[in-house]
């Protein structure tokens, strides 16, 4: 008696049926005792032997999960807080390049092969062309079982607008947004030294509840220590009305339209927080109008 199976691993892609021949059933006639014979023989053996293969499988998947680099969701948010640095970063800007240039140098960290670009130029309805560039790394490329991760950056806004207008939708139609920590003062000094200040104080507090627990928040990243190494990753701006405008002009400019200062935070007092907001009224808001 045969039975036919599948084999495994699937080739192509579909799991075939073999040969009827493959597995052979024998079938005593005469006698079951034999038969009978085996099983209680094999039977008091199939528990320490499931153990002892349980057991080494346990060790093998010990050992391979001491080799594996397990996702590490902090580090992520540190890469996506180092990406924040060359904001503005949407197509034909320098910071598209510099985010381009960050992502390969990365790539050369790891066991990929050598990263490659293929440019290529889009062209949309209206007849605009963008330079536009895919970034290609491959790890284990001798390996017939792939898995391909891809993925956009910094064009989610962009493509999110031209599919409505596609649709007959009205491409601001619906808000998209930042939010940015904003100080404003008299001079630059002054709004330095107020954000300088009180940042850490939020910090402190945003954090509270998870560094309680023995862990971060999942977006930490983007709020470092410091309002410094806030603004450096274009997450923040303290300073006159003149460089807070210029700061908003850069954001619209990277296709949002829905802007979100967070103005008052960490130890601001009253008076510093009632003239942030009065001179971000008075002299800021009207440009935007």
């Amino acid at each position: 008696m045969t039975t036919p199976f599948r084999a495994f691993p699937p080739q192509g892609g579909r799991a075939e049926p073999s040969t009827p021949s493959t597995i052979p059933h024998t079938v005593r006639s005469r006698s079951q005792k034999p038969a009978a014979l085996i099983l209680a023989v094999v039977l008091p053996l199939a528990v320490p032997l499931a153990l002892l293969m349980q057991a080494g499988s346990v060790r093998a998947q010990a050992k391979t999960e001491a080799q594996t680099e397990l996702w590490d969701g902090q580090r992520a948010m540190g890469v996506i807080g180092e990406l924040l640095r060359f904001t503005p970063r949407s197509m034909e800007t320098a910071g598209h390049q510099q985010t381009i240039d960050y992502i390969k140098a990365e790539l050369a960290k790891t066991k990929a092969e050598p990263a490659t670009l293929q440019r290529w130029v889009f062209r949309s309805e209206d007849g605009k062309r963008f330079a536009m560039t895919n970034i290609v790394a491959r790890f284990q490329p001798s390996n017939p079982r792939r898995v391909i991760v891809a993925t956009h950056y910094d064009s989610i806004i962009k493509a999110y607008r031209e599919t409505r207008a596609k649709h007959g939708l009205a491409p601001d139609g619906t808000l998209m947004g930042v939010s940015r920590h904003i100080v404003v003062a008299d001079t630059d000094a002054a709004a330095l030294a107020i954000a300088r200040r009180a940042y850490p104080r939020w910090r402190e507090s945003f954090r509270w509840l998870f560094a309680r627990h023995g862990t971060e928040p999942r977006v930490i990243g983007i709020y470092p220590p410091t309002f410094d190494e806030l603004m450096a990753l274009n997450n923040g701006i303290a300073g006159s009305p003149d460089t807070v405008r210029r700061f908003i002009e850069a954001e619209e400019a990277n296709n949002c339209n829905y802007f979100v200062p967070q103005m008052v935070f960490g130890d601001m007092t009253l008076q510093e927080s009632l003239r942030s907001v009065e001179l971000f009224a008075k002299e800021i808001m009207p440009a935007f109008a």
